[in-house]
C-alpha cells in the first residue's frame, strides 16, 4: 500500500555553504596518536583517495514521514538503506526502508535539489 503524493524533504538555507574542500581528492586522516619517549604526542596520519568533494555543502531539515505499510511516524533521518540478492544474483536495494517494520519504499520520498534551493534563496527578500 503507497500514498502516491511524495513527501518533499527541503534543504536548510541557513546549513547552504561553500565547501573549503571542493575538487579536493585525498584526505588526510589521523590513525594512530601516541605519546613518544620524550613526552611528544605524535601521530601516524593516512591519506584517503575519494570522489572530488562537492562544491557545496548543506543539510536537509529534519522531516517527519509517515509509513504507509504500518502507518507509524518517524523523522527521515532514521530511514535506513537495506539490499538482497535473487537467487540469480540480481542485486536489489533501497534506502527508502522504514526503520518501524521494514518495508521497502513505503512512501514516496524526494529531497530538494540544490539548484533549487539557490534559486529560491535568490528570490526570497532578506530581512
Amino acid at each position: 500500500m503507497t500514498d502516491s503524493t511524495p513527501v518533499i524533504i527541503k534543504i536548510d538555507r541557513s546549513t547552504i555553504r561553500r565547501n573549503p574542500s571542493a575538487g579536493s581528492t585525498t584526505t588526510m586522516v589521523a590513525v594512530m596518536k601516541y605519546v613518544d619517549d620524550n613526552g611528544t604526542i605524535r601521530q601516524h596520519v593516512r591519506e584517503y583517495g575519494h570522489e572530488p568533494e562537492p562544491e557545496w555543502l548543506y543539510e536537509y531539515i529534519p522531516t517527519e514521514v509517515r509509513c504507509c505499510e504500518c502507518g507509524g511516524t518517524f523523522k527521515h533521518t532514521e530511514l535506513r538503506d537495506d539490499y538482497t540478492y535473487t537467487e540469480d544474483d540480481n542485486e536489489f536495494w533501497s534506502s527508502n526502508v522504514c526503520p518501524l517494520c521494514g518495508t521497502w519504499d513505503y512512501c514516496e520520498v524526494e529531497y530538494e535539489k540544490l539548484t533549487d534551493a539557490l534559486r529560491a534563496e535568490a528570490k526570497e527578500p532578506k530581512p
